[in-house]
């Protein structure tokens, strides 16, 4: 697998590429067909020696004929790959976390509740909808449903609003409130964040991520849900404590 992690949608740097070159680099990197940093972001010119990697690629996810755009159906054929890097470090984390205290083991419940929905990211539709869906298996959610699913299903406090019901508002008003915000804006997060820990993006805030460890969070912000570094965004606003 690939060594570093993968962001999908982070643009490349400008170079003598094409589109297509670009998309083709990405998805080789999400592939675990090389480092993202080698395939889109430091190479000025197409490596020809990719090609039979992309080949190799192609048939393994079923796409016969590059399209020149990013399709949503590649894009469901691509995300049973995405990050699984990043998704074996937060097993990890979990299985680390899971022996030790009781807040640990609540933490470990946390990241194992958002690992179930990342395995489920295909039929995990996105959507706003309120209340959100509280069923064992919920067929769809959204950012701040997804931090409050997983909440009540590893027994996390609620952050403010009744289950089913706040978004990433209420949720750090709560957290205001309850004098429970460890980072503010882009400041370092180093010896302070937890598994399990909300970290919140834009003004308002208008998304929300849970921290899994080593230094990733499980996002839903768009489809399907992702696995991404803390600092994939570049307008963090704060990271509160779980409990």
């Amino acid at each position: 697998m690939a060594s570093v992690a993968v962001a999908p949608y982070l643009p490349s740097h400008a170079g003598d590429v094409t589109a297509a070159q670009k998309l083709v680099g990405r998805a080789l990197a999400r592939a675990g067909f090389g480092k993202l940093t080698y395939a889109t972001r430091v190479r000025r010119r197409w490596d020809e020696s990719l090609t039979a990697r992309l080949n190799e690629w192609r048939k393994s996810v079923g796409i016969r004929n590059r399209k020149p755009e990013y399709t949503r159906e590649d894009h469901q054929k691509l995300a049973r790959w995405w990050d699984e890097y990043n998704h074996q470090l937060a097993a990890q984390e979990k299985a680390r976390l899971e022996g030790a205290a009781r807040e640990h083991q609540l933490r470990a419940r946390v990241v194992g509740q958002l690992t179930f929905l990342y395995n489920r990211r295909l039929i995990m539709a996105y959507t706003q909808r309120r209340p959100w869906d509280r069923r064992p298996e919920p067929r769809g959610l959204d950012c701040s449903a997804t931090k409050g699913w997983a909440d009540e299903k590893s027994g996390a406090p609620r952050s403010g609003q009744p289950w089913g019901y706040g978004n990433t508002y209420t949720q750090i008003r709560w957290y205001r409130e309850q004098g429970a915000i460890i980072v503010n804006g882009r400041d370092s997060y180093a010896g302070l964040v937890q598994p399990g820990d909300p970290v919140y993006y834009g003004a308002g805030p208008g998304h929300v991520a849970v921290y899994i460890g080593n230094d990733r969070v499980a996002s839903f912000g768009s489809y399907p849900m992702k696995i991404l570094r803390v600092d994939y965004r570049p307008d963090r606003s704060a990271i509160c404590s779980l409990v």
